[in-house]
This record gives structure tokens, sequence and C-alpha cells, in this order.
């Protein structure tokens, strides 16, 4: 026997997130004690970890097409999974929506006739990087999915706004417009604008929570826009640190 096999197992004595000491069958479990904020941590952690190995081994597999200086300097992005399905729209999605539609048109009349104020301007989509409409699109509307239970955010404002924006346009006109909009198919349990090609509503036409929303993901290529405007991406889709797809992005796709 050599002298390192008498060497005893070095155990974790306290908790590494807060500090607080580790009882022995905890120790022999893992380094973090069983409160939820450090098991939260030492679970982020950990997939941190994870998907560190896993990009590195993605990474590794773009050499023989990007070579090993362009391959190694891929920024990866991880974007959460979601199943969709087109279906025809429901009858009784439509007649929401058009119920919907109706009752805020309504209250945009009630709001001009004791002389509320113009509706607001409408607020503009922030710019984001080239990568941005390849991730949009190969994920296919996740955040769409919360316009389900809240009619696509459309308001009184946004309606009164579609009518003020040119001479003829009325409230009962703006109805008839989103009405019209609503596609023949869309996602299901999606909200009912999200079609085969993505929202079928105009950029000016969507709600300022639509024109304002950024998942993780796009925020992250946002933030990383000014530091490297022409960076190659890969996009992974996947739960925790398994990898469902990938789709890569390069300044030459």
């Amino acid at each position: 026997m050599t002298g390192a096999e008498h060497l005893p197992i070095r155990r974790p004595t306290a908790c590494s997130w807060c500090g607080q000491p580790l009882s022995a069958l905890r120790a022999m479990r893992r380094d973090v004690c069983e409160r939820p904020s450090c098991l939260q941590q030492h679970d982020r952690r950990m997939l941190r970890e994870s998907r560190a190995r896993v990009a590195a081994d993605l990474r590794a597999q773009q050499v023989p097409r990007l070579g090993r200086e362009r391959a190694g300097a891929l920024r990866v992005l991880w974007i959460e999974p979601h199943a969709t399905r087109l279906v025809d729209m429901p009858e009784d999605v439509r007649r929401t929506q058009l119920d919907h539609l109706t009752r805020v048109a309504h209250l945009a009349r009630l709001a001009a006739d004791e002389g509320a104020p113009a509706a607001p301007p409408a607020v503009e989509a922030t710019a984001v990087p080239r990568a941005a409409a390849g991730l949009c699109g190969w994920c296919a509307g996740r955040c769409c999915r919360f316009g389900a239970d809240h009619h696509a955010y459309l308001e009184a404002g946004h309606l009164l706004r579609w009518a003020l924006a040119g001479p003829g346009r009325t409230l009962d006109g703006a109805v008839a417009a989103y009405a019209e909009r609503l596609p023949a198919r869309h996602v299901e349990g999606s909200c009912p604008y999200h079609g085969e090609r993505g929202c079928a509503l105009e950029r000016e036409m969507r709600s300022d929570t639509c024109n304002r929303h950024a998942c993780d993901g796009l925020r992250e290529l946002r933030s990383s826009a000014t530091a490297a405007p022409q960076a190659d991406w890969l996009f992974v889709m996947g739960a925790r640190a398994e990898v469902l797809g990938i789709r890569l992005d390069t300044r030459g796709d």
C-alpha cells in the first residue's frame, strides 16, 4: 500500500454558501446545507458548470466548419425549449378576442367622450443585433404564449392609436383591422395572433408589452452586441444541460 491510501477522506464541514456547519450525513452528500437559498445557489452553480462542459464540446464539434479559432470564440446561448403545434384557429379563441376588441373599443370611446388625452405614442421595439432574428425565429415564440391569457395585451389605447394614425379611421375600423389579422391557423395555446409565420400583427399594431419584451436570451444578445457586434453564436435549446437542438448563427450565414 502507498501512503496516499491511508489518507483520510476530506469532507466539507461548512456550507459553501452560508458557512453554517454541516451535519456529518449532509457533509457526506454535498457541500451545501438544506436552506432553500443555499440549495438554489448550489443548483445554479452546478447548472453553469454542466452547461460550460457541454458548450466546450459543442465548440469542438464546430472546428471542422469554422476552424479552431472561430469555433473556440463561439458565444453559446441557451434557450428554454417549448413545443409548438399549429391548429385551426378555435372558434372560442376567435370569439373571445373579438369580444375583447369590442370591449376595449367601447372603453376608448368613453375616454374620448370624457375628453381624455390622445393615445400615447407607440413604443418602438428596442434595436437588436443581427443574430436576434435567428434566435427568435428558431425559438418560435415561447414568450408569445403569455399573450393567450391577456388578449395579446391589447388595450383601448392601442385601438385609439390606430384610429388616430390616419384620416378616415375609426374605432370600429380598428376593431375590424385587428379582427382581420387573426390568422386562420395559430400556435395552440398561444397568443391568438401567433401564427405559422410568427406574429400576425404589424409591428406598429402590436402592444407596447410585446414591442418591449425581451427574454433572457435576447437580453444577453443585446448586452453583447456593443462589445462584439459581429460575434458568431451557437444557440442551444435545452432543458438544464440536456441538448435538444442547436442552431449556428455566424457572420457568413
